[in-house]
């Protein structure tokens, strides 16, 4: 997340070492504590299932411990966004993220449980709303729409998230992209998304800098060779190499931005 705030920044030409970076951080990881927290509550039946780590499962907190503790991930959240440099858009940003984590996991809406909507949610609340409360000062179309294409991009990594869940998802009914699709298609749509994404940036948003367009061209080629490699997104090892690498080649890419 807050790579994609810097990243904002950074298109904005606002300073990023700060104190209010600090601050931001810090907010957004209140958000994504609660929205976890309500992962974890309501997901401890297929976690279960899956033998993911579920703190919950594995702790046994109570369900009123649960509740002080959510209550006051929120509530310090909301305090800290008063000490933004922007605390009527940190606000609106940290309440949209509240409320899309609740959408989430919620048993009434359970959105985690449909593909598109899931896949939806995690691009808006890990790329798109903290890039826009990056560039939301000094906001222009050209900023909005570079970081809508990288944050197309990077849900195309998004979508393998539920790879090694798809067995515990078929059992409770979770329609994920994974369980819907299959390895195969589903690294096929992944390189597709990657791909357009990379077509946008070079020649809509005619960012012609060579060593962002190498940095994107090779997490391409990372994600093409999911195609052939699909074992790797079963290997947690493999896995979690190709998605240091895709964060890194973001990092670097926000890094190089002038």
């Amino acid at each position: 997340m807050v790579i994609f705030y810097i990243l904002g920044l950074k298109i904005s030409h606002r300073p990023i070492f700060n104190l209010n970076t600090i601050i931001i951080w810090l907010v957004f990881i209140c958000s994504y504590s609660y929205a976890s927290s309500l992962n974890f509550l309501y997901d401890t039946k297929t976690d279960k299932i899956n033998k993911r780590e579920n703190i919950f499962l594995k702790y046994k907190i109570d369900l009123f411990k649960i509740k002080k503790l959510s209550g006051a991930i929120l509530i310090t959240g909301f305090v800290l966004c008063f000490f933004t440099a922007s605390p009527l858009y940190t606000q609106i940003i940290y309440i949209t993220l509240v409320i899309s984590g609740y959408l989430y996991s919620y048993p009434v809406f359970k959105l985690s449980h449909k593909a598109f909507y899931k896949l939806f949610l995690m691009t808006l609340n890990y790329c798109f709303l903290p890039g826009l409360l990056g560039i939301i000062q000094n906001f222009t179309k050209y900023s909005l729409y570079t970081i809508l294409t990288f944050s197309l991009f990077y849900s195309s990594w998004l979508l393998y998230t539920d790879v090694k869940d798809i067995k515990g998802d078929k059992k409770v009914g979770k329609n994920t992209f994974a369980v819907i699709l299959g390895l195969k298609k589903l690294t096929m749509l992944s390189a597709t998304i990657s791909i357009s994404a990379v077509f946008i940036v070079s020649y809509l948003l005619i960012i012609n800098d060579t060593k962002i367009l190498i940095i994107l061209y090779s997490a391409v080629l990372v994600q093409g060779a999911l195609i052939i490699k699909r074992n790797w997104l079963t290997n947690k090892i493999y896995k979690n190499i190709v998605g240091y690498y895709l964060l890194l080649s973001f990092l670097g890419i926000t890094l190089l931005i002038k």
